[in-house]
């Protein structure tokens, strides 16, 4: 078994930056996904930048917890914005991707200007995922497939498809069985990924246990200022131990290989 460590949300805040800097340098994650679209993104592609015996992504981000902003045009006429220029929040953007109420062309400017954003801080661009997984969607996806060829990107996170049990509620289980699927016709990924939903799945190795063969990414939000970013910094701790014991290798995008990828 190979695992792809990750940490999403790179730049989200100047704490969510000192957290994932600190789990790159002490090997806990072997990826970080920048967050273009946050209030740190800017110091997150600086350190990136500076860095660069570490692995990158773009957490494409469509969809706001707080403080998220457009980098595109982002004005109110956008089909991925609300009357003040604003990302709708995650719920709504979800909502509105499920039901194709993004325009594709919207979704292409704000993602080229996101990638834009991190290739010009001179940071190589690995792989991409998403925040709230908005990528899964029809119209997101077919943003993807405009966009990344123009900056050499062809690794995409796939569609969660690793639960510690079957959440029958959730679109992305469902979802995850097409999508997944066509994930990998379309592009590189993992043949497995798996992030927690909440403080009751926060066991990675048990993830490994699912899944005995393959390459599995772990994601995970490294930080100390909310408790949930602090249990998933924990449980990154706890899976590194797990992976030294058991000798799995651990990989980053970057490292693997054309027979480590579907």
């Amino acid at each position: 078994m190979n695992i792809v460590t990750t940490a999403d949300d790179f730049g989200y805040s100047e704490d969510t930056v000192a957290a994932t800097i600190e789990a790159l340098t002490d090997g806990l994650v072997k990826n970080a996904s920048i967050m273009p679209a946050a209030p740190c993104g800017e110091k997150a592609a600086a350190w990136a930048a500076g860095n660069p015996e570490y692995c990158y992504g773009v957490h494409l981000t469509l969809a706001r917890d707080g403080p998220e902003r457009p980098l595109g045009k982002g004005s109110g006429g956008s089909t991925i914005t609300d009357e003040s220029g604003r990302f709708f929040s995650g719920r709504q953007a979800q909502a509105r991707a499920l039901l194709g109420r993004f325009s594709t062309d919207d979704v292409v400017a704000e993602f080229e200007a996101q990638l834009g954003f991190v290739r010009d801080h001179g940071v190589t661009l690995d792989y991409v995922d998403s925040h709230k997984h908005l990528h899964k969607y029809p119209t997101v996806a077919a943003a993807l497939g405009k966009v990344l060829p123009r900056f050499g990107v062809r690794k995409v996170r796939r569609t969660q498809d690793t639960y510690p049990t079957p959440l029958y509620t959730s679109p992305t289980y469902w979802l995850g069985r097409v999508v997944g699927q066509r994930w990998l016709r379309e592009w590189a990924t993992t043949d497995y990924f798996y992030m927690s939903t909440g403080p009751s799945d926060l066991d990675f190795p048990a993830a490994l246990m699912k899944r005995p063969v393959g390459t599995i990414e772990i994601g995970a939000h490294p930080g100390t200022a909310d408790e949930w970013r602090r249990n998933e910094f924990r449980a990154l701790a706890d899976l590194e131990a797990y992976a030294n014991d058991f000798e799995y290798r651990t990989l980053s995008w970057r490292d693997l290989d054309p027979k480590d990828v579907v």
